[in-house]
């Protein structure tokens, strides 16, 4: 049986109908969160008009990420306001998602850590991790290569750095 600890709900006001996602654990794994379960999640919610997440999670599988991903930048990110509360540790393949939203808040404790991309064929993880990097570069508005540099060296930046270096918009 796959648990799904992906979790989704509607909050409303008078005013507005905001979609809350909180995803944790590992993406795509027996016990973790996958794209369908967001697509599910969502359309069951029916309409909102602005989507709020909270991320926490080791990464996982990167295929899993960039669908969700992808998702994001054409669904529901691309058509209402959204914002990420990262909570915890946002690592690897996590990262994606996380670049998925228009807005990236962290708490003070929270983490992300750079991983490159692992998979059976080396080549192919290489270049996985390279578009990764693209990804976050062009969000940030910074060097792809210098993102290159921090996955290969496994580095973790915490709330403070990640604000210095444009990774996200707040500290909460």
């Amino acid at each position: 049986m796959c648990l799904n600890p992906l979790r989704a709900e509607l909050v409303t006001d008078a005013a507005s109908r905001i979609a809350k996602i909180t995803f944790s654990g590992e993406i795509g794994s027996r016990a973790g969160f996958e794209a369908r379960h967001l697509h599910n999640a969502l359309q069951g919610l029916g309409s909102y008009d602005a989507l709020f997440a909270s991320l926490e999670s080791p990464g996982g599988s990167v295929f899993e990420a960039w669908i969700i991903y992808d998702y994001l930048i054409v669904g529901p990110v691309y058509q209402h306001p959204s914002r990420v509360l990262i909570t915890g540790e946002c690592a690897g393949a996590a990262l994606l998602i996380a670049m998925g939203f228009k807005e990236i808040y962290m708490e003070s404790h929270a983490c992300m850590r750079f991983e490159p991309v692992q998979l059976s064929n080396t080549a192919t993880g290489r270049r996985a991790t390279k578009a990764v990097a693209r990804v976050i570069a062009k969000r940030t508005k910074s060097d792809a290569k210098e993102i290159l540099q921090w996955m290969h060296e496994r580095r973790t930046l915490f709330s403070e750095e990640c604000l210095n270096h444009r990774l996200c918009d707040a500290i909460v």
